[in-house]
């Protein structure tokens, strides 16, 4: 777990990250994984894209992650999927095809589709 802090207007929030392998939840049943949220990550909340699936070999879609997540008292959220933020992208914009266009090197495609320049968040272990 890895704490940092964003401002939000005045206040100063914690920002929480966990890294977990794929090889970790990719046998999980949707209901294993929302426990996983709910119990270990203990997310106050969950937004996924309405085309969203998880669980083992997908098994689970968006429509089932807003059940369990209700049943187990975790606010969800599913929102619309987004189409391209500036003149010049192309169609609706998924975190693959960002992934795709950045691999590529088509970096302006990236900025117009996300509508901001891509920024990359890391931890650096200096001296090491």
């Amino acid at each position: 777990q890895q704490q940092q802090q964003q401002q939000q207007g005045d206040s100063v929030m914690p920002i929480r990250q966990h890294y977990i392998p794929f090889s970790a939840i990719r046998s999980m049943s949707p209901q294993e994984f929302v426990e996983l949220i709910v119990n270990d990550l203990r997310a106050a909340g969950v937004v996924a894209g309405s085309n969203y699936r998880f669980g083992y070999r997908a098994s689970g879609d968006s429509a089932l992650l807003r059940d369990l997540c209700t049943a187990a008292g975790l606010p969800c959220t599913v929102v619309d999927l987004v189409g391209p933020a500036e003149p010049g992208a192309v169609g609706v914009v998924s975190s693959s095809k960002i992934r795709e266009m950045l691999c590529s090197c088509r970096i302006e495609a990236a900025r117009k589709s996300l509508g901001r320049p891509y920024r990359l968040v890391a931890a650096l272990n200096l001296g090491q």
